[in-house]
């Protein structure tokens, strides 16, 4: 689809002319295929080009493995790992399943471990590539649509290079939200309860924020607030947001919920903010914030 292309262009367009971080350079290795774990789907001379196909999207399947790795907070490949179910979860995400060919009971039985690691992720994404695409000519051609048309198109992933430095870059949005910042920071406030900071909002009353404003709901799981949390954390050892942590998660809850690839970041942060967030919260802490349409 149109949307899916669109998607797909923004994420290969992103990776291409950003250079690897010091993380992501670290996470390389993490990647490398263990023909162990693939030799009932592919021969031995078949793993230089799947690990040539592995490495040329890298940065992308990185950033999907530690988003399907759970709620860790984890920032490495290294040691992240994904559960099954999760891995099941980015099969539906990706519409790769199908009833007896991809689904719940083939991934248990193919990977009867609590956890894949990086190098059993790759691994799984292979023997599904094959399994699920088996009219293509070859493993690496079954892994290069199972990436393009798959992965690429449909995994629920923001991107990195938008959100939320487009808080930053859109000058009129950077406006609204100095104006109504005290508005938000009211709300931010009131469900700080930790005991040790009046200013830091722990993940169970974050999930409430988000539970009262009407964000968590059938578009948006606690299971993938809490992703949101962890991923806009100053820190990896911070046990709570800090206020611009916690605008951080508001603009990457943007991201994920509003997923047209045409409408502007900006836009999604306004409707966001100020078309659901604060208006949840107008009555009951008097705020002043106007809402956006």
């Amino acid at each position: 689809s149109s949307t899916a292309d669109a998607l797909h262009s923004v994420i290969a367009g992103s990776s291409a002319v950003v250079a690897l971080t010091t993380d992501e350079a670290n996470d390389r290795g993490a990647f490398e295929l263990n023909h162990q774990l693939i030799a009932d789907v592919s021969h031995r001379d078949e793993v230089a080009e799947l690990q040539e196909i592995v490495d040329s999207r890298f940065r992308e399947l990185r950033k999907i493995f530690l988003f399907y790795a759970g709620d860790s907070g984890t920032v490495t490949a290294q040691t992240a790992t994904v559960a099954p179910a999760d891995l099941h979860r980015l099969v539906v995400d990706t519409q790769l399943a199908m009833p007896g060919v991809v689904d719940r009971e083939t991934i248990a039985d193919d990977f009867a471990v609590n956890a894949l690691d990086s190098r059993r992720f790759v691994a799984a994404l292979i023997r599904i590539a094959r399994r699920r695409l088996p009219s293509e000519e070859s493993v690496a051609a079954s892994l290069k649509v199972l990436l393009e048309s798959h992965l690429l198109a449909f995994a629920e992933v923001p991107d990195d290079t938008m959100m939320p430095r487009a808080a930053v870059d859109d000058a009129p949005l950077a406006r609204l939200l100095s104006e109504f910042r005290n508005d938000i920071f009211k709300v931010f406030r009131a469900y700080c309860k930790d005991p040790d900071s009046a200013n830091k909002l722990g993940a169970d009353h974050y999930l409430a924020v988000l539970r009262d404003s009407g964000l968590i709901g059938s578009d948006l799981s606690e299971t993938n607030a809490l992703r949101v949390f962890h991923k806009s954390k100053a820190t990896v050892a911070s046990t709570g947001l800090n206020f611009d942590s916690f605008l951080s998660a508001l603009f990457w809850i943007s991201a994920f919920l509003l997923k047209d690839p045409f409408q502007r970041p900006a836009t999604k942060i306004k409707q966001i903010v100020f078309g659901r967030f604060l208006p949840a919260f107008r009555t009951k802490y008097k705020l002043s914030a106007p809402s956006f349409e």
